[in-house]
């Protein structure tokens, strides 16, 4: 799957999205990316760069890779990983996402579940995530682009102090 991508740019503290492709097309794939994107820079940050990465539900090893290296990296406050978060579908995706991270954030998944009820039935089915490692807020979202911008102005407003919380750096740009 190839997907839309910034490449990062030298000495800005990167956000890294990364995307883990399910039954969605290209289209909704670029689509929830877009989403994501202006939603994080218009919204909370424009001074750190994003790298976007594409995996399959199967490239679960490349994604423990990508986690711990970006997790480990202190140039990197917030990796969001979006898609594969249904029961069943996303167990396995969620299990390694959450067994690298020690510090879960309690209530965020709930909070998704409570915002995408009156959306989608499937809502009490998601296995959505977020939590600290080392000094990076991980979060895993679902990644229909209807779902995301339904979660995004209610959930993001509290991303911003996680960061904060963890590492000490603002989204906003100002310390």
């Amino acid at each position: 799957m190839t997907l839309k991508t910034n490449k990062s740019r030298m000495g800005k503290p990167e956000v890294v999205f990364i995307h883990l492709e399910g039954d969605e097309t290209i289209e909704e794939a670029n689509n929830a990316v877009d989403i994501l994107m202006e939603f994080f820079l218009s919204h909370i940050c424009t001074d750190f760069s994003i790298r976007v990465y594409g995996l399959t539900a199967e490239d679960q090893q490349q994604l423990k890779t990508l986690l711990s290296v970006h997790c480990d990296d202190e140039e990197n406050p917030l990796v969001v990983c979006f898609g594969q978060t249904l029961a069943g579908s996303g167990n396995a995706v969620s299990a390694c996402i959450q067994s690298l991270c020690p510090k879960p954030m309690p209530g965020f998944g709930e909070q998704i579940r409570c915002i995408l009820q009156p959306v989608t039935p499937a809502a009490m089915l998601l296995m959505p995530f977020a939590g600290i490692r080392r000094k990076t807020v991980m979060v895993h979202l679902p990644a229909e682009p209807d779902w995301l911008a339904a979660i995004l102005p209610a959930l993001f407003p509290a991303i911003p102090n996680a960061v904060f919380l963890a590492t000490g750096l603002r989204l906003n740009g100002r310390n």
